[in-house]
C-alpha cells in the first residue's frame, strides 16, 4: 500500500465524523422516541439504546475522531518540542473544552446526556494530558478502564436491599457532588471510562500515517478483537453466579461499562476509522468523498440542528407520531442526506458552519 498524503490523512476523520452522525442520530431519535415501545425483534434489539450492541457505539467513534483531532492539532509542537507552542495548545483546549461544559450542561435541560457537556471534560482533561508519551497516555487509558470495571464490579456485587448511591449516578445536577459524578461516572458518556476512547484516539492520531499504511489489517484484528472479547464474555459469564463482582467487571452491557464494553467499544472504533481509510484512499478524490469530508466538519451545527429538527417534528408541533423503530430509521436516514448535502454546500460557499464560527470565536 502506498504512503498516504497529508491530505488524506485529515479527509478520513472527517468522512468517519459523518458517517458517525448518521448512528448517532438514529440512536438518539429511537432512544427519545421509543424508550417505552421498544420491541423485540432482530432490528430492535440491535439498536437498543440502551444495551443493544449498537448502542454508544457511534458516539464512542466520535469521541476517537475527538482524540486524533488533538493530536493532529499538537502534532508539530510535540515534534519540535516546542513548549511555547504546545501552551498555546493547552490553553486552546481548556478554553474550548469550558466553553463545551458549560454549553453542554445548559442543553442538557433539553437534550438529556447531550455529548457535548462530556466533550467538554475530555477537552480539559486533554489540556493537561496533551503532552504526555504514548505509553503514559496508554497506561493512563488503561486505568480508566480497569477503574470504571472495578467500580462496576463493586456496584454489581451489592446486596440487593442496598441504597442507592445517588451522587455516583444523579437523576439531576442539584448540587457540586451530582456534577462531579455526572461528569466522571453517571449517566451517558462519563469520563470513566470514556476518557480511554479519547485517549485511543490520541494515540492513534499520533501514527495516523502508520495506521492508513495498515488500515485492512487493523480492521480485521478490531473486528476480531470485538468478536472474540463478546464470545469470551459469553462463556465466562456463565460460568460465574448473576450479581458477582467478577461478572459486573467483565460486563459488555454499555451502562454497566463493564471490561467487556471498553474493550469492543474502542476495538469497534478503531475498526470503524481503518475502513473509512480504506474506504477514502480507494475512492479519493471524488465528489462522494469531497461531500462526506465537507460535512464532517459542520458536525456541530448538524448535531446541535438534529435536536432542534428533533423538537419540530415530534415535540412542538408534532408533525411526526412515534412508531418505533421504522419511524426513527427513516427520519434519521432523511434528516442526515439532507444534512450531508446542506453542509456540504455551506461548507465550500459560505466558509465554517454557524456553531464552528462561535466555537472558535470564543474558544480560541
Amino acid at each position: 500500500m502506498s504512503t498516504p498524503s497529508p491530505t488524506l490523512r485529515r479527509v478520513a476523520p472527517d468522512v468517519t465524523r459523518t458517517l458517525a452522525l448518521l448512528g448517532v442520530i438514529v440512536m438518539n431519535y429511537h432512544g427519545f422516541l421509543n424508550a417505552r415501545m421498544l420491541g423485540d425483534g432482530f432490528g430492535d434489539r440491535l439498536f437498543h439504546p440502551f444495551d443493544g450492541v449498537l448502542s454508544t457505539r457511534f458516539a464512542a467513534t466520535f469521541v476517537l475522531m475527538a482524540g486524533i483531532g488533538v493530536a493532529l492539532m499538537a502534532s508539530n509542537a510535540l515534534r519540535a518540542d516546542d513548549r511555547i507552542g504546545l501552551g498555546s495548545i493547552r490553553s486552546r483546549l481548556a478554553r474550548r473544552g469550558l466553553l463545551l461544559y458549560a454549553a453542554g450542561l445548559a442543553l442538557n435541560h433539553a437534550w438529556g446526556g447531550t455529548i457535548l457537556f462530556y466533550y467538554g471534560a475530555y477537552l480539559i482533561i486533554a489540556a493537561v494530558i496533551v503532552g504526555l508519551s504514548d505509553r503514559a497516555l496508554v497506561v493512563l487509558a488503561s486505568g480508566t478502564i480497569i477503574a470504571t470495571a472495578g467500580l462496576n464490579a463493586w456496584l454489581t456485587s451489592r446486596p440487593s436491599d442496598s441504597a442507592r448511591i445517588e451522587w455516583l449516578d444523579p437523576r439531576e445536577i442539584d448540587t457540586i457532588a451530582d456534577l462531579i459524578g455526572r461528569t466522571f461516572t453517571g449517566y451517558t458518556h462519563p469520563v470513566l471510562p470514556w476518557l480511554a476512547f479519547f485517549i485511543a484516539g490520541i494515540v492513534v492520531g499520533r501514527h495516523v500515517e502508520r495506521f492508513h499504511r495498515h488500515a485492512r489489517s487493523i480492521a480485521l484484528i478490531g473486528g476480531l478483537l470485538t468478536a472474540g472479547t463478546y464470545l469470551i464474555h459469553h462463556v465466562v459469564s456463565d460460568l460465574v453466579a448473576d450479581g458477582s463482582g467478577f461478572e459486573g467487571f467483565i460486563g459488555t452491557e454499555p451502562f454497566q461499562r463493564g471490561l467487556g464494553y471498553s474493550i469492543t467499544t474502542i476495538a469497534i472504533a478503531i475498526t470503524s476509522f481503518a475502513l473509512v481509510c480504506v474506504f477514502v484512499e480507494r475512492f479519493a478524490p471524488t465528489r462522494l468523498v469531497r461531500v462526506l469530508q465537507r460535512a464532517g466538519q459542520m458536525t456541530l451545527t448538524a448535531y446541535l440542528l438534529h435536536v432542534v429538527v428533533y423538537y419540530v417534528l415530534f415535540r412542538w408541533w408534532s408533525i411526526i407520531d412515534a412508531r418505533g423503530l421504522a419511524t426513527a430509521l427513516a427520519v434519521s436516514t432523511t434528516l442526515w442526506i439532507a444534512i450531508v448535502l446542506g453542509s456540504s454546500w455551506w461548507r465550500h460557499r459560505v466558509g465554517l458552519g454557524p456553531a464552528e464560527r462561535l466555537y472558535r470565536l470564543i474558544g480560541g
